[in-house]
């Protein structure tokens, strides 16, 4: 018999909130070489997550 869907769902929303993917990392790559005043946030979201880890 296989688990319920929502165990899965749960293990899905855990592992998003505490890693980013690639692809949104890559994205904020791309939004910082295209606006300089975006890498100056995107420095400073980074920084509040290690801080806070």
């Amino acid at each position: 018999m296989s688990r319920p869907p929502v165990v899965r769902t749960l293990k899905v929303r855990r592992r998003a909130a505490g890693t980013y993917s690639r692809r949104h990392i890559d994205l904020q790559r791309v939004s910082a070489a295209l606006c300089p005043a975006y890498e100056t946030a995107a420095s400073r979201h980074a920084a509040s997550l290690h801080s806070a880890s």
